[in-house]
């Protein structure tokens, strides 16, 4: 479903949000999409856990671990790459809200000189709240997982703030 029903719009600022799952669907499909030149996969953690999905493009895509909200906005105004992905971490903006406002420009303005940035989330917090205005698209695909009898919600790490999610 998500290959043909969800598409990444061209040279737009998206926002994707949603469980493991579906966010690897997304992914699996950039490969079809972008069929020639560099990616760039920025991250927080060590782990990547959507690596897999990018197994036909992970010879073009350039992954960087970045701790510094600062750090990634400089990376975005300079990196030549025709497509960024941003696997969302809360830690770059937990000290740094005030970045939150430029960072979202710096994504739209890439996306109107023909870069596309991807924004893919688990849950939706407040600083994802304040960068929908400024998205193309925003996608949001709400998962629910149930033990025999209830709900087990999914939280999102360090917000304080109920998820999305059930």
């Amino acid at each position: 479903m998500t290959g043909q029903f969800i598409t990444i719009p061209k040279n737009g600022f998206s926002i994707f949000i949603g469980s493991r799952d579906f966010l690897t669907g997304i992914l699996a499909n950039i490969g079809e999409r972008f069929r020639s030149g560099s990616l760039l996969y920025i991250h927080n953690t060590a782990e990547l856990p959507y690596q897999e999905s990018l197994s036909t493009v992970h010879h073009r895509i350039e992954f960087r671990q970045e701790r510094n909200i600062i750090d990634i906005i400089a990376m975005l105004e300079t990196n030549p790459s025709r497509f960024v992905i941003i696997e969302y971490s809360p830690d770059w903006f937990i000290h740094n809200d005030e970045y939150i406002g430029p960072f979202g420009f710096v994504c739209r303005e890439r996306s109107r000189r023909r870069q596309e940035v991807l924004f893919i989330a688990k849950y939706v917090d407040s600083c994802i709240s304040e960068l929908e205005t400024m998205a193309d698209k925003v996608v949001y695909v709400q998962d629910i997982l149930t033990s025999s009898e209830r709900c087990i919600p999914l939280m999102g790490k360090k917000t304080g703030q109920q998820p999305l999610f059930c």
